[in-house]
């Protein structure tokens, strides 16, 4: 649990092929963490409530909308837990392909988010057509 980690361990390691970004302090890291957690939580809630069917019967559709909504949910709770490695082990805030610092502002609307833009667009699939 995230809860279990102090502040110490939030601490950015400096032996990045990059020079950390001074505005990702213990206290930054810490509210990170605990947006992320509130997530997580979140998504078990979700998770636990798709996993009972509606009340009375349940249409194909509905089931498919249920299947896709609990796809999503694991999806999104798989890739909250990987940020939270990376806050253990103080990869948080960097990207997972180039190293290189995640801008705050990128952080700060998803804490949770592996990867620079860049690398981003480059593993993007593109659209069926």
């Amino acid at each position: 649990m995230l809860s279990s980690l102090s502040l110490e361990n939030l601490m950015i390691d400096t032996q990045y092929k990059y020079a950390p970004d001074p505005t990702l302090d213990a206290e930054r890291l810490a509210t990170f963490a605990a947006r992320i957690e509130q997530h997580m939580q979140f998504r078990r809630d979700q998770l636990a409530a798709d996993m009972v069917p509606s009340p009375g019967h349940e249409t194909d559709v509905d089931r498919e909308i249920r299947e896709l909504l609990t796809r999503a949910a694991r999806t999104a709770l798989s890739e909250l837990r990987a940020a939270h490695e990376r806050l253990s082990d103080g990869t948080f805030g960097r990207c997972i392909d180039c190293s290189r610092q995640l801008p705050t502002e990128r952080l700060e609307a998803l804490p949770w988010v592996p990867r620079c833009i860049t690398c981003h667009r480059a593993t993007a699939t593109e659209p069926d057509g």
